[in-house]
């Protein structure tokens, strides 16, 4: 996250290089001379390179969520799991990544926004088509043809509306399970308004007194 999109396509070029790159070098000295290739020359191999790409620039934001998570966890719960006599395998299945899922909801929710939006990182590593054959061809990069190349501004925003409503089913999605819940926790929010409200009233009828 710290290095920009756009910088980090021009750095897969460089890696995905035949004759400069780490990868097609590394796959070279295995003997896989079927890797061993300008990866962005060729539709097989281009869209799975930039996958790769974007997963490697991406980490860095789970793991920062991810350690912030850690430090919500009690660590009273980790002792009792401790003195209850559960391996480490154990706490995590039963400790840790329970009460993680609120933070790995929040990951995948995020990581499919940014995968929608995504443009910077095809456009530095390819080209406006979106590579060999549109092999890597995504919508952002599809309204970015439509308005700046080919002028097309009514298709340009029908692309626009589609991303739109893209996010904001995901955004739905991630507001009802987090903020509204599901199953037995469904109607936590409106709950605990309810609460609140209950709490304010008596306090409201003193004041007006």
């Amino acid at each position: 996250m710290v290095t920009p999109m756009i910088v980090g396509g021009i750095i897969l070029r460089f890696l995905f290089d035949e004759k400069s790159g780490i990868v097609p070098r590394a796959f070279g000295l295995l003997g896989i001379s079927g890797l061993a290739i300008q990866w962005t020359a060729y539709p097989e191999t281009l869209l799975f390179g930039l996958i790769f790409g974007s997963v490697w620039l991406w980490v860095g934001f789970s793991l920062i969520v991810y350690s912030a998570g850690l430090t919500t966890i009690p660590r009273d719960y980790f002792e009792a799991a401790q003195i209850d006599g559960a391996s480490a395998w154990q706490t995590f299945r039963k400790v840790t990544w329970p009460l993680l899922r609120p933070t790995t909801l929040t990951v995948v929710t995020m990581t499919i926004l940014w995968e929608l939006k995504l443009f910077d990182i095809v456009f530095a590593a390819t080209n406006p088509n979106g590579g060999v054959g549109g092999a890597a061809d995504v919508l952002a990069l599809q309204m970015f043809r439509y308005a700046f190349i080919a002028s097309n501004f009514n298709d340009a925003a029908v692309v626009a509306t589609l991303l739109t409503g893209l996010t904001l089913l995901v955004s739905a999605w991630m507001f009802k399970r987090i903020i509204i819940g599901k199953g037995k926790n469904a109607g936590r929010l409106q709950r605990a308004i309810r609460r609140l409200w209950a709490r304010a009233k008596p306090q409201g009828r003193v004041l007006k007194a």
